[in-house]
């Protein structure tokens, strides 16, 4: 009888340790998100132009961003709906990051404004709900290019540049300070840059303008 007693312990402490193994796996592979973002980004063809528009939407995640496969996001005020299996993973430091820099409207529509519900699907089909609030200055879809440093100084807003090579690869973005003013000290600091684009930001990340291309052509 004491044998088969313990017997029945072992097996019993047995079944709670894999059931505790099982549920600490199950609980390690649900995602978590610290919290999302919401930018308008507005891109110019030339500086005559009106821009084209469209949303990027990123989450801070706790849990490893790998194991994201997709995110569904749906405009609390009028259903706009994008779902979406082409996510960017970032890891930058100890930080991660996962969304799309590529969400449209139909033509002639503006990105609508207000609340907005994001979920994130991770490889097992289990889902994480975050919200986002989106609000900007509609000022930008009726702003050409030549028009964006002006509007933008008197909003505070921050200019950056992004660098690339002939293969498009970015290699630089930052600060446009005057060791980048113009082509010939863009050149000299990348020898191998191809062309650049200015890049104006407001300073809660509302809106990004991602000016006309330029070449860069020292002279």
């Amino acid at each position: 009888m004491r044998k088969k007693n313990s017997a029945y312990k072992i097996l019993f402490s047995l079944f709670v340790f894999l059931t505790a193994l099982f549920l600490l796996s199950c609980t390690q592979s649900l995602p978590e998100i610290r919290y999302s973002n919401m930018t308008v980004i507005f891109d110019y063809r030339d500086n005559d132009s009106l821009p084209d528009s469209r949303l990027s939407v990123f989450v801070e995640s706790i849990s490893d961003v790998r194991r994201y496969e997709s995110i569904n996001i749906v405009n609390n005020q009028n259903g706009f709906t994008w779902d979406v299996s082409q996510l960017i993973r970032v890891r930058s430091a100890e930080k991660m990051y996962a969304g799309n820099t590529n969400l449209k409207v139909p033509a002639g529509e503006m990105i609508p404004t207000g609340e907005y519900k994001i979920v994130y699907a991770n490889a097992d089909l289990e889902e994480v709900v975050s919200k986002g609030k989106l609000e900007y200055d509609s000022v930008f879809y009726e702003t050409k290019a030549s028009d964006i440093p002006d509007l933008m100084t008197q909003k505070k807003g921050l200019r950056y540049i992004t660098i690339y090579d002939k293969s498009d690869k970015m290699i630089y973005y930052g600060e446009r300070n005057a060791q980048l003013s113009d082509n010939r000290k863009i050149w000299n600091r990348y020898s191998n840059a191809s062309y650049f684009h200015e890049i104006w930001i407001l300073p809660d990340k509302s809106v990004i303008c991602r000016m006309p291309k330029q070449m860069v052509v020292p002279s």
